[in-house]
């Protein structure tokens, strides 16, 4: 079997070409950085998107669709609700979750979601993936799996924010800010194998971490207009920044 992974040279496209190639599949990576494009003319099954999400997302991966006629394409990128649908009936999302630095071992660690734009398309997609090693769950719609991917973004989003503010607060009352720390580790140790459990992170100090937990959240507030959203970002973005 003949794949395409574009952007197969980042973090998401390496951790699923690795995964493909691992099952003996014929994988050929699609990246500016790469030393040579697959060939033209060949049958290629299934396309992988791994690019991230840009004004020229739809424009790049339409025009590789053209140049290669994958029978199916799949998204693994973090992208705005309704982006999947707009590529076409054989497209589905498929989201990565995990470390970034550890995507590798995170792939087949995490279930991963599929959703194609029609059934006939979640089932190919979900087989594939299941023959990768890939623990898989189907969904109805690519809508469900685009927005549960930002969600949990803009959930550490709001968990740093609590951190952000919890750091203020104990400033402003001249209570070591260290004292959270301590009081979340012996808080979770009674509460281990619970739902009571609390994020154990370090005070973000104005700064959302990562390259992508902002930028999803601006991305699931500009489709919603959440008060919630905006709260989060204008806490690390300054006031009103978010519109």
């Amino acid at each position: 079997m003949n794949v395409i992974v574009m952007g197969g040279c980042g973090k998401v496209g390496t951790a699923v070409d690795l995964a493909l190639k691992g099952s003996g599949i014929n994988s050929f990576v699609l990246d500016k950085d790469g030393e040579y494009k697959p060939k033209v003319g060949l049958l290629y099954k299934f396309m992988h998107v791994c690019i991230p999400w840009s004004r020229d997302f739809h424009r790049d991966v339409r025009m590789e669709m053209k140049r290669y006629d994958p029978k199916f394409v799949v998204v693994h990128s973090t992208v705005p609700v309704g982006t999947t649908r707009r590529l076409g009936y054989n497209a589905a999302h498929s989201p990565v979750r995990g470390q970034h630095n550890n995507l590798d071992n995170s792939i087949k660690k995490f279930v991963k979601y599929v959703a194609g734009v029609t059934p006939r398309t979640t089932n190919a997609v979900a087989e594939h993936l299941s023959e990768c090693g890939i623990a898989v769950k189907k969904w109805s719609k690519p809508e469900e799996t685009e927005i549960m991917k930002q969600l949990c973004l803009s959930r550490l989003l709001n968990d740093l924010s609590f951190y952000e503010v919890a750091h203020k607060i104990c400033d402003e009352n001249g209570v070591p800010p260290s004292r959270l720390f301590d009081w979340t580790w012996t808080y979770n140790d009674g509460y281990r194998g619970s739902i009571y459990t609390r994020p154990e992170l370090t005070f973000p100090y104005g700064k959302a971490g990562g390259t992508c937990v902002r930028p999803v959240s601006e991305m699931l507030y500009k489709h919603t207009k959440h008060p919630w959203l905006k709260r989060n970002l204008d806490l690390f973005r300054g006031s009103g920044v978010a519109k």
